[in-house]
């Protein structure tokens, strides 16, 4: 009678020699992947920095509570992408924000050239639709009578010399230019941002014909901030004695 050797199971070898081992993800190494994959916001607003610095400050102390813990957090990767993440756009923030206000700029001065150049034609129309609703009842603070209303759209003048008689700056303009379009130069321009918008305060030597001193006049001009493709309109003008 035939007996059978009893069958001895043995335990699976681990290649490290140890079982499965599993490890907690590092909180830290968690919060510094989500803030660098947030932080292209801070091309949207200069504040907003904060959030690669924060991403970077998570990340170095992700790096250290996993080398603290001796093999017990994992997540270092994570921490390695959400830095590399929060360096680069922390580094091209600033070139970012040079060429934005260097396009602000422009953009700022071409509206206050056609703004200047149509209050010194009398082209009223064309000076209502380049300012702010605000700022053209300054032009007519007690509106005369036969002039249509202000509209969301802007103001439609079809008087422009009851709207412009007594400017100063018309009344400049129109002097300096001797009825030809006046030369226009941007001598300084200054971009501010403020809450929900952006300013831009701009200074222009206008020279006429044969004129050596130019006039000097000061506009400031305002877009929302939020809006992509918002036009700049003309919000204060001053002429400089």
């Amino acid at each position: 009678m035939s007996t059978t050797a009893p069958i001895q199971m043995q335990p699976p070898d681990d290649a490290d020699g140890d079982s499965a081992d599993y490890r907690s993800i590092s909180g830290a190494a968690v919060v510094a992947l989500v803030l660098g994959l947030a932080s292209p916001l801070n091309f949207v607003s200069p504040p907003l920095i904060v959030v690669p610095v924060a991403a970077v400050g998570c990340a170095l102390l992700a790096y250290r509570s996993i080398a603290a813990s001796g093999g017990g957090l994992a997540g270092r990767a994570l921490a390695t992408v959400g830095l590399a993440l929060a360096a680069f756009c922390a580094a091209a923030a600033p070139t970012h924000q040079y060429t934005r206000d260097g396009r602000y700029r422009s953009q700022a001065e071409e509206t206050a050239e056609r703004w200047l150049t149509n209050m010194a034609a009398g082209d009223a129309e064309a000076v209502g639709g380049l300012t702010t609703l605000a700022a053209i009842r300054k032009l007519t603070p007690e509106q005369p009578t036969g002039l249509p209303a202000i509209g969301p759209s802007g103001p439609v003048v079809t008087n422009y010399a009851r709207l412009l008689s007594g400017e100063p700056i018309a009344e400049a303009l129109e002097s300096v230019s001797g009825g030809e379009t006046p030369g226009l130069r941007c001598v300084d321009a200054e971009l501010a941002f403020l809450k929900g918008r952006i300013q831009c305060l701009m200074l222009f030597d206008v020279n006429g014909p044969g004129q050596e001193t130019p006039v000097q006049v000061s506009v400031s001009a305002l877009r929302p901030t939020i809006v992509p493709d918002a036009v700049w309109l003309i919000d204060e003008w001053r002429l400089i004695e």
